[in-house]
């Protein structure tokens, strides 16, 4: 298994801004104006997973509008996950937009912060997200506990859908409130003083 190192990547430190991931179980409700900010404060692309038994869809690189959309035409009892990109590992563009699937097309990958780990560094071409996803399966497999030292030794948070199960996992620090599990709040502190 890799050997987890702190780094904050290249322009980035333990106050830097970070991407936010906002999920919702079944049947919860969608603040759309809470979305709308967390895109507006993460400029970089944005993602989504919708995912229930007998249902998926998934995408990158998509305005919020569709993401919307989608949400709203999606079955009530799906899974509804966002992640809203700022470029801190790797460049920006549709491909380093998430979520990212497993080398062996079993698990869709979103990730909240900068992975640092022997190869696991992003670059222009590649962020450390798409790198990892290479490896979640054996993480999953063999050595979840190694996934979560990955996620504290990174202050990370990773939402792993598996798509043969249709279950979600979220390794890291999270803020769980009504059935609303975000990678961290700066969508919504930046919007309270921005007010």
């Amino acid at each position: 298994m890799r050997q987890a190192q702190r780094n904050y990547g290249p322009g980035t430190d333990r106050n830097s801004k970070m991407c936010v991931i906002i999920s919702h179980h079944p049947n919860t409700a969608i603040n759309y104006t809470e979305l709308d900010r967390a895109c507006a404060t993460n400029p970089h692309g944005n993602g989504y997973i919708i995912a229930s038994k007998g249902y998926f869809e998934s995408g990158k690189g998509k305005s919020l509008e569709f993401i919307i959309e989608r949400f709203k035409e999606a079955p009530q009892d799906s899974y509804r996950a966002i992640h809203a990109r700022i470029a801190t590992s790797g460049g920006q563009g549709t491909n380093m937009c998430h979520p990212f699937t497993s080398k062996d097309g079993r698990y869709l990958l979103m990730h909240n912060g900068v992975v640092s780990s022997d190869g696991l560094e992003g670059d222009a071409h590649q962020s450390d997200t798409s790198k990892l996803a290479n490896y979640i399966s054996d993480y999953l497999e063999y050595g979840r506990k190694e996934l979560e030292e990955l996620a504290h030794v990174n202050s990370s948070r990773f939402l792993i859908l598996d798509l043969e199960g249709m279950t979600v996992e979220h390794f890291g620090k999270w803020k769980f409130t009504n059935g609303v599990w975000r990678s961290n709040l700066d969508h919504l502190n930046t919007w309270s003083t921005a007010a």
